[in-house]
């Protein structure tokens, strides 16, 4: 049998794997949802964990989550719009695809600031706590990516070479073309599982903070961590990929990631140093 998805190094093989995970009528209900849903539910879960922890009201992450979801989702959307060649017409229609995590990121942010303010509660505690969802989050939320086969890098023959059949790539890179391969009559290209790499890479970062949280010289220290942390795995992984988001030869994703690390490094400077003094 020829498999959907195939680890061929590691000889793992999914012989069947749909983007939709069931119908109900004619209407599919696609497994990228559901995997970004289970993030947003275990962001919450996580955060919650965190505000009980430092003796927060768990219940204003709760009602901030009705909040937040909506505007994110929207400045993925729109992040992505802007820097793609897709139509404004298909803003809404959430089901052609398209959604960039640096516009979710942005959103979440600006929605936790304004949350606050109006809130009166310290901007940076908050983030302290809602960042350790968010990695979380946007870990369980890459595995739709794989679902969807999309978010992956150029060719590879390393130990974690991912083989996916081009007839179930709905936006097939042509930097591919000379790279594919046959197998029992079905073509193949063996790329770099990217949305893995950053899963477990934020799973590292959410460890770590785990461990640090206790030992934070400065409210909003956590946060600043993320931003430096996500903005240089990103810009890393970022030359791997075969879907850049790009504006005038330059990668959209690339100059955001670094300018995330930037106000991270920006961030601790100051209240490490400046602010203390």
């Amino acid at each position: 049998m020829t498999p959907d998805i195939w680890f061929y190094n590691l000889n793992i093989r999914i012989n069947s794997l749909s983007r939709v995970a069931f119908s109900i009528g004619d209407f599919g209900i696609y497994w990228y949802g559901i995997f970004i849903l289970l993030g947003v539910l275990a962001g919450y879960f996580v955060a919650a964990a965190e505000a009980k922890r430092t003796n927060q009201d768990k219940a204003i992450y709760y009602d901030f989550l009705f909040w937040v979801v909506p505007m994110a989702v929207l400045g993925g959307r729109l992040f992505f719009i802007l820097f793609s060649d897709m139509s404004f017409i298909y803003f809404f229609n959430l089901r052609t695809g398209g959604l960039a995590i640096f516009g979710v990121i942005i959103a979440s942010v600006l929605t936790a600031y304004f949350w606050c303010k109006r809130k009166k509660i310290n901007f940076l505690t908050f983030m302290d706590t809602g960042v350790l969802g968010l990695i979380i989050g946007q870990s369980i939320g890459r595995i739709g990516n794989f679902v969807n086969r999309e978010a992956f890098g150029g060719f590879t023959e390393n130990i974690f070479a991912l083989r996916l059949r081009v007839d179930q790539i709905l936006n097939f890179p042509q930097s591919l073309a000379d790279y594919t391969i046959i197998y029992n009559g079905v073509e193949y290209i063996q790329v770099h599982p990217v949305f893995f790499y950053e899963a477990f890479l934020n799973l590292v970062l959410l460890c770590l903070l785990t461990f640090y949280k206790k030992r934070k010289a400065f409210e909003g220290e956590l946060l600043f961590i993320y931003f430096i942390w996500y903005g240089i795995v990103r810009a890393l992984l970022e030359t791997l990929r075969t879907d850049a988001l790009i504006q005038g030869g330059i990668r959209v994703s690339m100059v955001t990631s670094v300018a995330m690390a930037m106000v991270g490094v920006a961030g601790i400077i100051y209240f490490r140093f400046i602010r203390r003094k």
